[in-house]
């Protein structure tokens, strides 16, 4: 590639960027439906054709937001755990307050996928992409690997791994959903210890 060719691709690059964060913003404030594609032209400042040329249609417009703060949030969770190797409940506990923090930083997100998974995790390949559904997998077997370590150390009690990461998640959805929809603007990380006693007051050994 040559320097005008990085030039042009570096250029893109920044356009679907600033596309990326109206578009968030219209599908969190108005839905999926809601949302048109004018909308979110004449916020960005690109036309309607050329957004169609850097992205695409309006349900490639929508994949592209999810999979670009979904990859984001991954790649957060997989950190944490990475820097765990020997410490399985640690890991959880990180992630829970990766995610939180995610959700503090990016309400948008949570909105949008709270709003059309109803937070469901059963539905996200239904509603979404599938990259986001490969996203949804390789996290869900991420936790339940560390539950299922932490069984065999004896920090848990002699339950079902699956069993256990759906509870996980499901509590972490229940907590931001309740929060996000009582309108709170205070930093739900902060309330991450409620959310670490309620798990592990119930699955300890």
């Amino acid at each position: 590639m040559n320097q005008r060719e990085r030039r042009r691709a570096a250029e893109r690059e920044r356009q679907q960027t600033e596309i990326l964060e109206v578009a968030l913003r219209a599908f969190a404030e108005l839905g999926y439906a809601g949302a048109s594609m004018n909308d979110i032209a004449g916020e960005s400042g690109y036309s309607v054709g050329h957004i169609y040329n850097v992205i695409g249609n309006k349900a490639a417009l929508f994949d592209a937001v999810m999979l670009s703060e979904g990859n984001q949030l991954a790649h957060r969770i997989a950190s944490v755990d990475k820097a765990h190797p020997d410490d399985p409940a640690g890991a959880i506990d990180a992630i829970i307050d990766t995610v939180l923090d995610f959700f503090d930083d990016h309400r948008d997100f949570f909105e949008i996928y709270l709003r059309h998974a109803a937070g469901i995790r059963a539905n996200v390949e239904r509603v979404f992409s599938p990259g986001l559904g490969e996203l949804e997998r390789r996290t869900k077997n991420r936790v339940r690997r560390l539950f299922r370590q932490a069984a065999e150390r004896g920090l848990t009690a002699d339950l079902s791994s699956t069993d256990m990461n759906v509870a996980f998640g499901e509590l972490i959805n229940g907590f931001v959903a309740a929060w996000a929809a009582a309108g709170y603007h205070g930093r739900v990380s902060r309330k991450s210890k409620v959310i670490k006693h309620l798990l592990w007051r119930g699955i300890r050994a």
